[in-house]
């Protein structure tokens, strides 16, 4: 039940931001979607506010259930990205692609890309540290059993 009052009210929030009016338009901002972005961790931490006159209404909102309470999230669903956000504010993101890497490319070119240190297992490459970033990030690439890439989030390190 409390999910469900979270969920609604971040729907009301999404609702009361989309409004004409409420949405503060600047031509500097980007609000095409994550695929234009030079640098998806910088996104982490924005607050809901920043999140939707960003990027302007989701194309659809679901929540996700962790194994503890405190690990509910309701995800944002744009083009691009997915924003993963706790409270207010956004702490991952899934993306079709970032940092050189795309869903469908293989484990070289996903390791050729991630430049730097890697931990690699069967089944994802994570790098550690994003650097320059306003919280500690991490990057992981997921692969399918094809060795594709199938998922790529970049997330705060320390949820």
């Amino acid at each position: 039940m409390k999910r469900l009052r979270c969920c609604a009210a971040l729907f009301a929030a999404v609702l009361c931001f989309s409004l004409p009016g409420n949405v503060a338009a600047d031509d500097s901002e980007e609000t095409a979607g994550a695929g234009g972005m030079e640098d998806p961790a910088a996104l982490i931490g924005l607050t809901l506010e920043e999140l939707l006159r960003r990027f302007g209404t989701p194309l659809s909102v679901y929540a996700v259930r962790g194994v503890e309470e405190w690990q509910d999230d309701v995800v944002f669903v744009y083009n691009e990205a997915d924003f993963y956000v706790y409270k207010d504010r956004v702490w991952q993101m899934s993306l079709k692609s970032a940092y050189g890497i795309g869903i469908g490319d293989t484990r070289s070119a996903a390791l050729l890309a991630m430049q730097g240190a890697v931990e690699q297992s069967a089944s994802s490459y994570l790098q550690c540290s994003l650097q320059n970033k306003p919280w500690n990030t991490k990057l992981r690439v997921n692969f399918d059993k094809a060795g594709l890439v199938s998922l790529i989030f970049v997330y705060r390190s320390d949820f």
